[in-house]
């Protein structure tokens, strides 16, 4: 593979940005020290070629063997969408909950003749202006990771057309398929944001953009042989390196996220939120359900709004028209 990196050991096309531990029945895990477990695998099983594949934010890996027979070892996730629905209700409902128990509880405590200690107030306090710290850090930090990504899009397309254009400073008879297996990467790279909710989709796409990416470089390199055309590899080999470098940026972006504890510990907090404000409110004898509604429904659509921004693929927010730059410059490549 054409990559400044370089291509990985043992016949397997790793890239050495990813850290992986191959585990032949559990699946895998993402963790250090993971690329020598690959290649002790990939010395047991020569016949198989080992190859990383991405979805969404988390690697998969297929072996493709040398019967053409492709066993998944991990299969579809579940939809996101879905996924980040049912925690939102359950962070809903919960909280409705929670408040209602602990009001009943207060009013307990009160029929006992005891009294809700003054500091409770501060407590609630502080909970809440932890909780509006922590959402608005991971609301920032998310809108940032989608910019990040929506603008790696751009520079792909940026770096595809401009090694597009280098084309010219190659024979003509060289140009013609240069030109096609450019228009059919540069589709295959818009086509891979759309197969991301299918793991088996995406994992044949990446080979298809790898199988183009090696024979696109061989070509070049064929085309600027000849003794008069070498000193044009200067102007035409690095923008072509650069395009094959971003696809390795934009996988590490797809699939950078918080880690799963900063959601844990939201979640937790709006939920010990919840439970002190309606003991705090038993001190009224009335309980006025519409401000636990409304309070618990605020914190679950902005914990579903932080969840569709951090997975932009099957909610509301997408970069599906970003995307459509990749497919405009392969129609203009025809």
């Amino acid at each position: 593979m054409p990559h400044s990196a370089g291509p990985a050991p043992f016949g397997c096309d790793i890239g050495n940005y990813y850290k992986l531990i191959w585990n032949h029945t559990d699946g895998l895990s993402i963790g250090t020290g993971g690329r020598r477990h690959l290649e002790q695998q990939s010395r047991k099983r020569p016949s198989e070629k080992i190859i990383v594949g991405l979805h969404e934010d988390s690697l998969s890996i297929v072996c493709e063997s040398e019967r053409s027979v492709c066993r998944m070892l991990r299969g579809k996730s579940m939809n996101r969408t879905l996924v980040a629905e049912m925690v939102c209700l359950a962070l809903f409902f919960g909280m409705v909950l929670l408040s209602n128990a602990g009001y009943y509880l207060g009013r307990r405590t009160l029929r006992k003749g005891d009294t809700i200690p003054d500091v409770s107030g501060a407590i609630i306090a502080a909970m809440f202006a932890l909780l509006g710290l922590l959402i608005a850090f991971t609301f920032s930090g998310a809108y940032s990771r989608f910019d990040a990504r929506r603008q790696l899009i751009v520079q792909e397309a940026n770096a595809i057309g401009t090694a597009y254009l280098r084309l010219d400073l190659l024979p003509e008879h060289a140009q013609e398929p240069l030109q096609e297996n450019f228009r059919k990467y540069a589709i295959s790279r818009a086509e891979l944001y759309e197969k991301l909710t299918d793991v088996r989709a995406a994992l044949e796409e990446l080979a298809r953009t790898e199988d183009l990416e090696k024979e696109i470089w061989s070509q070049v390199l064929a085309a600027s042989n000849a003794p008069e055309y070498r000193p044009m590899r200067l102007l035409l080999l690095p923008p072509i390196n650069e395009m094959f470098d971003i696809v390795t940026t934009r996988t590490v972006a797809i699939q950078t996220h918080p880690p799963l504890p900063i959601f844990l510990t939201l979640f937790a907090i709006a939920l010990a939120c919840a439970g002190l404000t309606g003991y705090r409110a038993s001190a009224s004898e009335y309980h006025n359900q519409f401000y636990t509604i409304l309070l618990a429904a605020v914190i679950a659509y902005v914990f579903y709004l932080i969840l569709d921004i951090e997975y932009p693929r099957t909610g509301l927010i997408s970069l599906e028209k970003v995307n459509r730059i990749l497919f405009e410059l392969a129609e203009t490549m025809k």
